[in-house]
């Protein structure tokens, strides 16, 4: 469900490149749902048969900056649904907001990244008043609550094939109790990789998807 958030991240423009010049694929919806809104929305589906609810995409802005918004729809949804399957993606840039949604009955989190080092991470994800440390601590609160966890890493070829970048995202899936998912960050690959320090010799695709899976089962 859509909920209108503003976006917290700037990556540079060969990261997010647009195919045409009015493309712009991080631009939030114009219409901002209200919670009751939302509720009714979401109850819809559910008693349609639907399996979960979930908020959250990186072209729809961050949720977590629509806080008071989410907290309020997700309190209501679950006090009519008690059972229900309520999910986050996010960049997980504020455990302090996440927390307020864990209260209020979020069940399911998963957050997106394109590596799990810091200096990486700010290169590819440019984050606005937030950093990679905020991701971890996130993490951490999902995982304290009882949560279930995923990851979504953002594959650059190149660079997520790295010995060091595969090594840091083991052990963040391990740290956080995370399932893996995979998917393409959709980058210019050449020019995304001219912005970061070169580094170790990458092992290649498909020893990086072995690698994180044998890692993270």
């Amino acid at each position: 469900l859509p909920v209108s958030a503003r976006s917290n991240e700037s990556p540079p423009p060969v990261v997010a490149p647009r195919s045409r010049p009015d493309a712009a694929p991080r631009e939030s919806a114009a219409f901002r749902p209200s919670a009751a809104e939302i509720t009714e929305i979401a109850l819809a589906h559910l008693a349609a048969g639907g399996e979960a609810v979930s908020f959250g995409r990186a072209c729809e802005g961050e949720p977590l900056t629509a806080v008071r918004l989410l907290e309020d729809a997700i309190t209501r949804i679950r006090d009519a649904a008690p059972d229900a399957r309520i999910h986050l993606e996010t960049n997980g840039s504020s455990g302090s907001a996440l927390r307020r949604l864990l209260d209020a009955g979020l069940r399911e989190v998963t957050v997106r990244l394109a590596s799990a080092r810091a200096d990486t991470y700010d290169a590819i994800h440019g984050p606005i008043s937030y950093r990679y440390t905020d991701v971890r601590s996130a993490l951490g609160i999902a995982r304290a609550a009882g949560a279930r966890v995923a990851l979504v890493v953002l594959v650059l070829p190149g660079l997520t094939d790295r010995p060091r970048e595969l090594e840091a995202l083991t052990a963040l899936a391990a740290e956080a109790g995370a399932t893996v998912e995979l998917r393409d960050l959709g980058a210019d690959a050449r020019r995304a990789l001219g912005l970061l320090s070169r580094g170790d010799q990458p092992r290649g695709m498909d020893a990086a998807v072995a690698s994180l899976l044998e890692g993270t089962t």
